[in-house]
């Protein structure tokens, strides 16, 4: 599984009952030629309203993490302690920027069979992002799939998986950021969580 495509985003504003139209081509995509490259340049509500349409949902930051780590704890990146540009589109001092994300063909999966969970685009979770909201969890908090914060102190939602426009440190499986739910990036794109595999 990977994140959302160009070619999947657009059968869904091709649908009559949709009123969303495919977002602006970022200049590497330019009129979104590139099918199978991740949809970028959607707000949260354009791709909540994508995963319902879908069947499923954004996922929970805990869903996401869990997901990103496999059956293995303890990794630092989806497919190990170390990363490299064989498993990941991630930009390096020294190296040739990669300028663009890349499509999920011939990327290594984890253990559950995903792709890019970490570096090609950030992508939109459900929760809504608080700095503290790790910090703060009490030894009485729930650890099976704990729910986030029902508010945000700065109205921002949490995007999780780092770019290919961030460095090595922001691909971590821990990291996590904030994004106002209207942010259009050329950076952030999503993928879809289902509650039960289709039949």
């Amino acid at each position: 599984m990977t994140p959302v495509t160009v070619g999947a985003f657009r059968q869904f504003t091709e649908d009559p009952d949709i009123d969303i139209e495919m977002p602006p081509p970022p200049n590497f995509n330019p009129g979104w030629k590139r099918e199978d490259h991740p949809i970028v340049r959607v707000t949260w509500e354009q791709a909540q309203r994508y995963c319902t349409w879908a069947g499923g949902r954004l996922p929970t930051e805990a869903e996401w993490e869990r997901a990103a780590r496999g059956h293995r704890k303890g990794l630092k990146y989806p497919l190990g302690k170390a990363l490299s540009h064989k498993q990941a589109v991630f930009f390096q001092l020294g190296r040739r920027p990669p300028w663009f994300p890349r499509p999920a063909e011939n990327w290594p999966m984890n253990d559950f069979g995903l792709v890019h969970m970490v570096g090609n685009v950030w992508e939109w979770m459900a929760d809504w992002y608080d700095p503290a909201a790790y910090g703060g969890r009490t030894e009485q908090a729930p650890c099976v799939d704990p729910q986030g914060p029902a508010t945000s102190p700065c109205d921002q939602r949490v995007v999780r998986g780092g770019s290919w426009a961030d460095k090595l440190a922001a691909q971590r499986i821990s990291n996590r950021r904030g994004l106002e739910p209207g942010t259009i990036s050329k950076e952030v794109g999503f993928r879809c969580a289902l509650d039960s595999w289709p039949t």
